[in-house]
Formats: structure tokens, C-alpha cells, sequence
């Protein structure tokens, strides 16, 4: 993430095969202020990628978002960047500006997914963006970037910017189930024991409210004749 009052957020000068991904940039500079600014020398001493970046210029002078020194010297990959600036340009080659993305298209052959919208970052000085921004989702999955500048993993597809949008898992909360029953006593008579001779008769009872037990024990030498 890049927040400053300098000329440019990234200057990319003599820079073959640079590779720029996943940027944000708020730039304040109140004279000529760009920022990313593309200075290449030849057609061959060309970025090789500008992709994913978030760019938002606040100067208040002639300024854009991206500028390009010559229509010739366009890096070879550039797209699904956020160019938004508060003025009516976004964008600038050498001495053309621009304010409508289907001209800058046309013209470059480039940003066939970019965008020019606020990119609704949290504060001047915070460049996280919130969940309403409308650069979640909407950049390109670069293989070797997993992660963003918090260490929080990049969704497919990923956000634009340095940020990737992470939304905390609500902790559950565990409502208690289960089945109410209302428990009949059941009540049984105790029989008397009657004494034979030769023999003994013992009956144990254990009553409980949801369950009745019953356990017999017997030392029976000689079966009773009968039982009162």
C-alpha cells in the first residue's frame, strides 16, 4: 500500500519486465501527481505486467491515475486495475488525456476488465477497503500470490488492491434440544412373604419414577405349596 503527496505512487522507468501486482494507491500531490507512472524508453524496455492495482488521485491539478509515455510503450499485460480520479481524466498518453474508459480501450488495447471507480478504501490513511467495494472479487488470480498484505488468503477470483475483503465467521451459538416426558409413578403392591417349611421366599422392589426394577432373589430349598 502507497499513501503519499509524491509525484508519482509507482515510477517505472527503464523497467523491463517489471511485474506490478496487487497495489493500492492514494496520492495527494498537488501539482502534476500520477499514480503509476510508465516511462519506458523503447517498445522492448516495457513492463512486462500492471495488474490488479487500485490507483486513486486526489491532487487538484492536471493529474491522472496512470500515464503512459507513449502509445508504443504499453506494457504487455495490463488490466483489472481500478483507475479512479477525482478529476475528469484517469488517464494520460504523453499529451492525450483520458476520461472514458471505452476510448482508453480502444486506444491501448489494454484494460479490457478495469474499472474507474472509487474504490471506497477506509480512511486516507487506512487503505483497506470495506464490503461495498466495488474492487472485492473483481481482480485476476496470479499463481504465485496466495495471500495479501495482511496475510489473509486471496479468494477466487481476488480482490483488486493490496487488501483482499476478509469477513470474520460469526461464532455459532449451541441451543439446547431435546425431549420433554412426564414421568407416571407406577405403583405396585408388595406381596407378603409366606413361610413353608423346608424353604424361604424373598421378594426385593425398587420402584423408580421413570423405571420400575424388580429383582428376586430366591433360596427356594423346597417349592411352597403356595404363596398368600
Amino acid at each position: 500500500m502507497i499513501h503519499g503527496d509524491m509525484a508519482a505512487g509507482i515510477y517505472l522507468m527503464f523497467a523491463p519486465g517489471a511485474e506490478v501486482y496487487f497495489n493500492s494507491i492514494y496520492n495527494t500531490y498537488t501539482s502534476t501527481g500520477y499514480g503509476i507512472y510508465v516511462d519506458s524508453p523503447n517498445s522492448i524496455d516495457v513492463p512486462s505486467a500492471i495488474m490488479n492495482n487500485v490507483v486513486f488521485n486526489d491532487g487538484s491539478d492536471t493529474y491522472t491515475a496512470i500515464y503512459i509515455s507513449k502509445l508504443s510503450e504499453l506494457p504487455v499485460s495490463m488490466d483489472y486495475n481500478d483507475w479512479y480520479d477525482n478529476d475528469i481524466y484517469f488517464g494520460k498518453v504523453w499529451g492525450t488525456d483520458y476520461s472514458s474508459m471505452a476510448v482508453w480501450r480502444t486506444d491501448t488495447g489494454r484494460d479490457a476488465y478495469s474499472r474507474t471507480a472509487n474504490p471506497l478504501f477506509t480512511a486516507v490513511s487506512d487503505l483497506h477497503i470495506n464490503g461495498t467495494s466495488p474492487c472485492r472479487s473483481a481482480g485476476y488470480s496470479i499463481a504465485s500470490i496466495t495471500v495479501d498484505i495482511d496475510g489473509d488468503i486471496r479468494n477466487v477470483p481476488p480482490d483488486m488492491g493490496a487488501d483482499e475483503y476478509f469477513v470474520l465467521s460469526p461464532t455459532p451459538t449451541l441451543t439446547p434440544t431435546g425431549t420433554w416426558y412426564t414421568a407416571t409413578p407406577t405403583h405396585t403392591p408388595v406381596p407378603v412373604p409366606s413361610t413353608c417349611a423346608g424353604g424361604f421366599l424373598m421378594l426385593v422392589l425398587i420402584m423408580s419414577v421413570a423405571l420400575l426394577v424388580k429383582n428376586v432373589i430366591s433360596g427356594i430349598k423346597n417349592k411352597p405349596s403356595h404363596i398368600v
